[in-house]
């Protein structure tokens, strides 16, 4: 299977590569030597996400293996958004699984076993994965992250993407039987995480996909608002970049007035929805 990125987020590294921010949770002290790390951060850094979590899955400390998930799922999530990504997406399983053991309290290691077990989910379709406990498993681990730091506004706006997730998939009604999910938290956890991060890209942009994903009809200005802060925003590095960029195709396919062409691009940039 290739594991190349796209050429436009080519050009977004090559433009913002020298950026040495990474996203969401700096790191901590490490068992792992600072300088072992190197490598796998300066590829997560250029773009080359796969490279990236494979150097840094061979490290035995939970900082090494939330590097590579980070790496795996940015690739699968948002570079070939789930096309022949199996691969990958086993590979943040497995990595997530073993962050979590070594650190069951590491949040950002709990968020990202969310997305992965979410896009899980998607492969399975949603009758699988509500027999497979799958979306239980996810809400757990999204609470627990929560009461480990009720103010991250990363595992604020992971828990308003399972909400949405449900809900659209199951509706209100059986969303709300089978697992007490609701439309209108996931709006209000959107509008807490926005109330800590106003400005960020990811938060915008994400949480502008979570509302379209509820209704265009209730939601499709405020998200509109969301996007065009996003977009309003310099990117801080390639992933910033490359999150943008989905949000200006969402932004441009609303803005045509098509809801026919909106859902086949919102579609196309929805992970293992294809």
């Amino acid at each position: 299977m290739k594991r190349n990125p796209t050429n436009r987020f080519r050009l977004a590294c090559a433009v913002l590569g020298a950026f040495a921010v990474l996203w969401v949770i700096g790191f901590g002290a490490s068992a792992f030597a600072e300088d072992d790390l190197g490598p796998a951060r300066a590829a997560f850094v250029a773009g080359d996400f796969v490279a990236a979590g494979d150097m840094a899955r061979l490290g035995e400390s939970v900082e090494a293996k939330v590097l590579a998930a980070r790496a795996y799922l940015a690739e699968t999530g948002y570079v070939r958004i789930g096309l022949d990504a199996e691969d990958v997406l086993e590979d943040s399983l497995e990595v997530t699984t073993e962050a979590v053991v070594l650190d069951p309290d590491y949040v950002e290691a709990i968020l990202y076993r969310v997305i992965a077990i979410g896009y899980l989910s998607r492969t399975k379709g949603n009758w699988s994965a509500f027999n497979e406990g799958l979306g239980s498993d996810a809400e757990a681990l999204i609470k627990r992250a929560i009461e480990l730091e009720p103010q991250n506004p990363w595992a604020l706006m992971t828990f308003a993407g399972w909400h949405s997730e449900i809900v659209a998939g199951a509706g209100s009604f059986l969303g709300s039987m089978m697992y007490g999910a609701s439309g209108q938290k996931a709006v209000q956890l959107c509008d807490d995480a926005l109330a800590i991060e106003p400005s960020h890209i990811v938060f915008n942009v994400e949480c502008a996909r979570t509302l379209m994903r509820l209704s265009l009809r209730k939601y499709g200005q405020a998200a509109v608002a969301m996007l065009n802060a996003g977009l309003a925003t310099e990117p801080a590095d390639a992933f910033d970049a490359v999150v943008q960029d989905h949000g200006r195709q969402l932004l441009e396919a609303y803005e045509t007035g098509d809801k026919k062409t909106f859902k086949a691009v919102f579609r196309q940039l929805d992970a293992f929805r294809q």
